[in-house]
Formats: C-alpha cells, structure tokens, sequence
C-alpha cells in the first residue's frame, strides 16, 4: 500500500491553507494519485513519472520527476537524474544526492499522469509540484527541451517554467509542456499568457521565451 511522505504530508498542510480552489488541480499523495517516494526506496524506477532522457550525459540517463525542499514550506520540483535531484531556488541551479523524492505515477492506468503543450494557460487538472518559500502560491511540474536534454523543472502561473540546467535558473515563456491527470476534476480558471512570445534561448541562457 502507498504511504504519505513527510513531502506529502507538508503537501496535504499547505492544501488544507492554500487560499486557491483545491478541487481544480491534481494533489499527490492523495486517493487515486500518484505517490512521492524517496528514490532510495525503490528497486527500479519503473513506475516513476519520465519526462525523457538527456541527450548529453554519458549512457543518456533517464529523466525523472522529483522534488526537493530547502525548510518545509518551500518544496521544488525537478528533474532527477543519476542519483541526484536538480531545481531552482533563489535563481539557481542546485543539485542534491539525500533530501529529495520522486512522483511514482498513479496505480490505475487511466489515471496516469501525462504531458500536455503550454498553451498560454494553465492546463486543466495540473499535478502540484510544490510550493515557492513565503508565498501560499503552489508551483506546478513542467518541463521543456534545453538544446538536446529534457530538464523538469517549476511552473509558476504569471511567470513561466523555471529550469535547473548547469548550475543556474533558466526561464521558459512558451515551449514548454505541463503534467496533468486525466481526470474529471473542475479546470482551473485562466491563467494570463505571461510576457511577449519570442523563440529560442538567449545568448546567456538565462531566459528562453
């Protein structure tokens, strides 16, 4: 049987708190979801959520959900790979081998959890990911290409998905997908597109629109 995480335990407080409309968007580690695990429990990762694989990593590694925190109410979601789970905090990259979980996806097949292209708007039924430090905003899971690696990283409505890539925070305006649940929980109202649409990385990396 699948347990609650103190993760999710910290993910259930905040739900209880938070001032959004919690029947609009997908909560782990409740009935049905998915399970945050610490990824030294498991035997393979098989079951958990896979974004794709790096593509400039020796053996092209796998790349798989996971969240970390830096105090109990600031949770990150990111991208694990090899042992170590990569997000953003404070405009950086940061990486960590102990202090982390991964998003086992849920146990009925139809209720798996997928990727969906941003499209301007917050998708319907986005899975929480975590929650930014001294704010009751939740972040959600995204990910998105950074040349030729798959890199998961925190959506944040009005601003865009931030990425953890070679030490430092990259931000995606567009071009990016969302994991959702296919589910038949209420949509979320509109999110506004953030920002003018442009293309491609700048020359600093530091902001893809």
């Amino acid at each position: 049987m699948k347990k609650t995480t103190l993760l999710g335990a910290v993910a259930l407080a905040l739900l209880a708190t938070n001032s959004m409309n919690a029947n609009a968007y997908v909560q782990p580690d409740q009935p049905g979801q998915g399970t945050w695990v610490y990824a030294y429990e498991l035997a393979d990762m098989s079951d958990v959520v896979n974004a794709g694989e790096t593509g400039t990593y020796p053996n092209n590694h796998g790349v798989y959900v996971c969240a970390d925190y830096y105090s109990l109410f600031s949770i990150y979601p990111g991208s694990y790979i090899n042992g170590y789970c990569y997000s953003t905090f404070n405009s950086k990259a940061w990486s960590d081998p102990y202090h982390h979980w991964v998003l086992e996806q849920p146990e009925d097949p139809a209720l798996k959890y997928s990727w969906t292209t941003f499209t301007g708007w917050l998708p319907n039924n986005s899975v929480i990911g975590g929650h930014e430090y001294g704010s009751v905003q939740y972040s959600f899971i995204c990910r998105a290409q950074y040349y030729n690696d798959w890199v998961i990283g925190k959506y944040i409505p009005n601003h865009g998905c931030y990425l953890p890539y070679e030490s430092k925070e990259h931000l995606y305006k567009t071009n990016f997908d969302v994991l959702v649940q296919p589910s038949t929980y209420a949509g979320v109202p509109p999110t506004p597109a953030p920002g003018p649409v442009l293309d491609g990385p700048t020359d600093t990396g530091d902001i893809m629109h």
